[in-house]
């Protein structure tokens, strides 16, 4: 351990780390403050707790393919970065046919949403009709920062949700008091509309990178939909979970969908500094790949590194967890800070198990083993139902927070064998081969 951090902190690659972990906070800070408004200005209702089930629905919807697209698309991207006519191919290709598939599955939503809303007059499904335009314009954004992401403009790529935050807070200050928790809605379409425009300047004006449809060609990207199918479908089990997490504490109290939405809220800062670290490590690990230099050891160091940071972030939080609810949520009553700050807690504690768990996920999609990661998902969905229900009707919302803890270890576990097992079997037949 004591030769492996100095090692990593005279690396070039954790200095451009912490430097898009720096631009990611500056960038992303806004954002962090947008449930802590939502708090400050509605609290705890029925009507909050309708739109973040609307919400996590949404998310659930588009992360589906959001995740998916900015990720998998990078090894594919890395593979053709010096021919710059297979590369324009490739992405044009993606971008139209992502573009037709969500176009079919957004007016499904409108015309699902708004139906249900006819038919049983309940505000989540209004709420959910309003959202549909962040579900296309969120993959189109995520595609977006993995085109960047490939050609290393990190910095730049990150820099988008900033405009998209500061369009939030202004629709919600202005229209707020007339359209009530709807303008937060309509706030998020509109952001991520500004982020698109933004992504797209930057792309075609500054990039000078074409998407044509003459550059169309579907046995182009055959290969990479192939793979990127099984991380969909690893993605769209994963992102089940915490749409299941807040459909069982819809069926407890009043409050309980806001109250496991908030704690979810404020470690979102460390989220968004892991993520700026796995965007560079993938990127690296891709084109490790493509050498021939990816071992198991570098991923066990990674790991370790990410461990300790993890542990420490907990510890922090451990002994000042009241103090950083009272003051984020100081709108939100006395019981209900205490609550949430356990759901931190616990929370933090999955976090470290997640953390090591995206590492591994990265080192998956690297060396295109993501038939790994539906299997992985598949088993902590179920799970993770199980554990929901039986550990809600023990402790109540926080169970739920228990559960999720539960669930990501035993995904690290499964995760991690596997990919040691599909590693193995691969340098065996090579070993045959040669």
């Amino acid at each position: 351990m004591k030769g492996i951090l100095p090692n990593l902190l005279g690396n070039k690659f954790l200095a451009r780390a912490i430097k898009l972990s720096s631009v990611s906070i500056v960038s992303n800070f806004l954002g962090f403050l947008i449930p802590i408004y939502i708090a400050y200005r509605y609290s705890i209702s029925k009507e909050t707790d309708d739109f973040f089930l609307s919400y996590s629905i949404i998310l659930f919807v588009g992360n589906m393919f959001a995740g998916s697209v900015r990720t998998v698309i990078i090894p594919f991207l890395k593979e053709r970065i010096s021919d710059s006519f297979l590369y324009s191919k490739f992405i044009s290709t993606v971008f139209i046919y992502f573009t037709k598939l969500l176009l079919i599955l957004c007016v499904a939503l409108f015309v699902t949403s708004l139906a249900l809303f006819v038919w049983t007059d309940k505000q989540l499904y209004w709420f959910l009709f309003l959202s549909v335009p962040i579900v296309y314009f969120s993959v189109i954004n995520s595609f977006f920062y993995g085109v960047l992401n490939s050609i290393d403009q990190f910095y730049v790529a990150e820099f988008s949700p900033f405009s998209r935050a500061i369009i939030i807070f202004v629709t919600i200050y202005f229209l707020g008091s007339q359209f009530g928790i709807s303008a937060v809605i309509i706030g998020y379409n509109l952001g991520e509309l500004g982020k698109f425009f933004h992504l797209l300047y930057i792309i075609r004006i500054k990039n000078k990178l074409t998407i044509s449809r003459k550059n169309y060609d579907f046995k182009e990207i055959s290969v990479f939909l192939k793979q990127g199918f099984f991380q969909i479908a690893s993605v769209t089990i994963a992102a089940s979970s915490p749409l299941v997490d807040r459909v069982v504490a819809a069926f407890l109290a009043v409050g309980a969908v806001s109250l496991i939405d908030y704690g979810d809220k404020v470690f979102s800062v460390f989220t968004v500094l892991l993520g700026s670290f796995l965007t560079l490590l993938l990127s690296k690990w891709s084109g490790d790949v493509v050498s021939g230099n990816f071992r198991l050891k570098k991923l066990h160091k990674t790991m370790l590194i990410v461990f300790t940071l993890s542990i420490a972030v907990f510890v922090f939080i451990l002994i000042f967890k009241f103090q950083i609810i009272s003051v984020i949520y100081s709108r939100v009553p006395k019981s209900k800070q205490e609550i949430i700050a356990y759901i931190l807690l616990v929370n933090m504690a999955g976090f470290i198990l997640n953390s090591l768990n995206q590492v591994i996920n990265n080192a998956v999609i690297a060396l295109k083993f993501t038939r790994n990661m539906v299997i992985t998902s598949t088993v902590k969905f179920v799970i993770n139902i199980i554990v929901d229900i039986l550990f809600a009707k023990i402790w109540g919302v926080i169970g739920i927070a228990y559960a999720s803890v539960l669930v990501h270890g035993v995904g690290l576990v499964i995760n991690y064998l596997l990919l040691k097992s599909k590693m193995h079997s691969a340098s065996s037949l090579k070993g045959q081969a040669a």
